[in-house]
């Protein structure tokens, strides 16, 4: 059995809608387009003041917090590796928020 991957075939309507984008649905000052300039604001405040490299650490708990999401609110199946590397992770966040910059 053949098991080489097969070339995605590209039709002339998937092309069409890559060239020309999709047609915007809602005019430009929607609620969506405010409250993402919002949390742009509010995510690069807080980056200025506690240090990128800190942000960008604490960015790590992030993946936990939508397994946790995921599971209680949509039902997701999380697999057996999951817990055990979950206090891995979030232990190694918090060691790093403690760490002092020189």
């Amino acid at each position: 059995m053949d098991r080489r991957a097969k070339p995605l075939g590209a039709r002339a309507g998937s092309v069409a809608g890559l060239v020309q984008g999709a047609p915007p649905r809602r005019p430009a000052s929607s609620p969506s387009l405010v409250s993402q300039f919002g949390g742009f604001v509010v995510r690069y405040r807080g980056m200025a003041a506690i240090g990128v490299a800190r942000a960008g650490q604490l960015r790590l708990a992030q993946h936990l917090l939508t397994l946790v999401w995921s599971t209680s609110l949509l039902g997701e199946r999380v697999v057996p590796a999951v817990p055990l590397t979950a206090p891995t992770v979030l232990g190694c966040v918090a060691v790093t928020q403690r760490a002092t910059v020189r």
